[in-house]
């Protein structure tokens, strides 16, 4: 009798130990949500979380100004597209094939557009006449060489008329004249 009490009291101690630990493990993942398919068994697909919205510096506020909305086509027939997330004023949402980014403005010192998604690890990088998407965790570009149709402006300007080299002497150059940011046309620079 005294044998079965105690074998019973150390399955329910193993039983709530599992249990516990199962809870504690499952703390840390995400949300998943059950689907059912016709005549299936269901399947778990991961829930999209929402991050909260956040206050941006007046810094960032001025970076997303700059950020080119729209659709852009890459390397290796990617289409990556940004959107401005209606919940957060110089938030960002990103679409690059099945994947999905929020992004913020982050400074830097080039004055590049710089946009990161710090629980992901996502960075899109937006320079006059191109755009990268990358992964900064894994360390790898998810998309490259994207150009919206601004970009491929300057892209074709610069082909006409490259930009001088660092290390050469400065020259006179041509540079584009954006008009509500498309490339109008070439002239010369006056700034000295």
């Amino acid at each position: 009798m005294i044998n079965r009490s105690v074998s019973i009291l150390l399955v329910s101690l193993l039983i709530a130990v599992q249990s516990h630990a199962a809870v504690g493990d499952n703390a840390n993942k995400p949300a998943v949500k059950s689907v059912r398919t016709a005549g299936k068994t269901p399947i778990s697909v991961p829930v999209h979380e929402i991050p909260a919205p956040a206050v941006l510096s007046a810094e960032q506020l001025a970076i997303a100004e700059r950020v080119q909305v729209g659709t852009s086509r890459c390397e290796l027939a990617v289409v990556v597209t940004i959107r401005i997330d209606a919940r957060t004023a110089g938030r960002f949402d990103l679409d690059a094939g099945h994947k999905r980014y929020t992004l913020d403005p982050v400074v830097t010192s080039t004055g590049a557009v710089r946009l990161e998604d710090v629980t992901t690890g996502a960075v899109w990088i937006q320079l006059a006449n191109k755009s990268m998407l990358m992964n900064q965790k894994l360390g790898q570009r998810i998309a490259d060489d994207c150009m919206n149709p601004q970009q491929a402006l300057v892209a074709q300007a610069l082909l006409k008329a490259p930009a001088p080299h660092l290390l050469d002497a400065p020259k006179e150059a041509l540079v584009p004249v954006l008009a509500g940011k498309v490339a109008q046309e070439m002239v010369p620079n006056t700034i000295k």
